[in-house]
């Protein structure tokens, strides 16, 4: 079994859900003012975890039991590769997912760890714009402009961080 493939795109899975939730979580602590800024982000985190749900489920259980048989050839049109159909989704959900956290940037203001989500999420927008870009170009130097997909996972540390910060205060403010 070729769990080098089965593992990574099995926690990719569980990603798309949980930032889903993630998006919900800051939709219910937003102030009332701003929930069309998380509400929005809610609609691109769905778009997102639809697309790369479709990329990673075809990939683990169409692909890949393809791949173990040697039989690749009969899901060609399903191969993960430079300009393919599931790349480019996987690409689009991914910008998705950045514009999804730089819609949250108005929910931000105020204070140290604040301003680092705020400005982490105002990044992500254009991050959004490299994020795709890197998935068309696939080489050379236009392939650092996916860096702007780290800044999803830092987004959320500091999340996490001033949730548990936060306690029980039930909004943003």
């Amino acid at each position: 079994m070729p769990w080098d493939q089965i593992i990574p795109i099995g926690a990719s899975i569980l990603i798309a859900p949980t930032f889903v939730l993630l998006m919900l979580s800051l939709h219910y602590a937003a102030p009332e003012a701003k929930k069309i800024w998380s509400h929005a982000a809610i609609a691109f985190a769905i778009l997102y975890a639809a697309f790369v749900s479709i990329v990673y489920v075809t990939l683990l259980f169409v692909v890949e039991p393809h791949v173990v048989h040697h039989t690749q050839s009969d899901v060609a049109p399903f191969l993960f590769g430079h300009g393919t159909f599931l790349q480019m989704l996987d690409g689009l959900g991914y910008a998705y997912m950045s514009l999804a956290v730089c819609l949250t940037a108005p929910l931000f203001r105020g204070g140290r760890l604040k301003g680092w989500i705020r400005a982490i999420a105002i990044a992500s927008g254009p991050g959004a714009l490299g994020v795709l870009l890197s998935y068309v170009a696939y080489s050379g130097p236009l392939t650092l402009l996916g860096i702007g997909a780290f800044l999803v996972p830092v987004y959320g540390v500091l999340l996490a961080i001033y949730f548990h910060r936060a306690g029980r205060r039930a909004e943003l403010t």
